[in-house]
């Protein structure tokens, strides 16, 4: 502890925080380091330092480097947690490169703190519209780190939260194992899948589960391995990345096609 608080009084907070957050790994119950970190957070200069991050997020983001600026986006909600324009970036990253998942929790973490966002609603809503209109029944979303839908949410849905059951009751991992125990094909959506979506349509599965997003960057490894499909969209562009809704809609449309 003595190192973190160092680094507090050389105006390092973010490296406090990783000490801190290290201890914390080992040691859950450790006060010391909680206590530590709610007097980083709590201290009138840590909204300047994450208004800062953020500011530099947003510069390497319009450069096109949207890895090294979800670092900021990220950073920035460690030093400040309520910082919702930081998680607004954060979600418009995991959008832009096809993580669905991780976008719609930082939407409504964005809606946690500013629920009159209405930029959040329609891109959440967008995204659960598609599931809907290419008939999948189920959307289910991690336990941890992701609030109700809004009822803002489900007017810009147009509705299609009425007929769709939405859970949050476990991880995704979780999600995954009960839906392959209960004999659902698991099929994942990643940049480096090579089967085909039209493939897998023709296979005509009666029961399925469309895994998009996850595990921060991608599919997780766990959920790779259960996949007994790991399918890509083929693109001949430039760009390296779809729109999450974009590519979630694709898949959704080629294997709804089937049914």
């Amino acid at each position: 502890m003595a190192s973190a608080r160092r680094k507090v009084k050389e105006n390092l907070p973010y490296d406090a925080l990783d000490i801190c957050e290290d201890i914390l790994e080992k040691f859950p119950m450790h006060r010391d380091s909680k206590n530590l970190i709610k007097d980083i957070r709590s201290d009138p200069s840590s909204n300047l330092l994450a208004e800062e991050t953020f500011q530099q997020g947003n510069s390497l983001y319009q450069r096109g480097d949207l890895e090294e600026a979800l670092i900021f986006f990220k950073k920035s909600v460690r030093i400040c947690p309520d910082h919702f324009k930081s998680y607004f970036n954060i979600a418009v990253v995991f959008q832009n490169t096809g993580h669905l998942v991780d976008a719609i929790e930082n939407y409504l973490q964005v809606l946690r703190y500013k629920p009159s966002s209405t930029d959040v609603y329609s891109n959440v809503g967008a995204i659960l519209r598609s599931a809907e209109v290419f008939g999948f029944t189920s959307v289910c979303l991690p336990k941890k780190g992701v609030p109700e839908i809004y009822p803002s949410v489900v007017k810009v849905s147009t509705g299609a939260t009425e007929f769709m059951k939405i859970c949050r009751s476990h991880s995704a991992n979780n999600y995954a194992l009960q839906a392959a125990e209960s004999g659902y094909r698991i099929v994942a959506l990643d940049m480096a899948g090579k089967v085909s979506l039209r493939d897998v349509a023709k296979s005509n599965y009666d029961r399925l589960v469309l895994v998009v997003g996850g595990e921060d960057r991608s599919v997780g490894q766990y959920i790779l391995n259960m996949a007994e499909d790991i399918i890509g969209i083929r693109q001949r562009g430039q760009v390296n990345s779809l729109n999450a809704s974009v590519a979630a809609g694709i898949a959704m449309f080629e294997l709804g096609q089937a049914k």
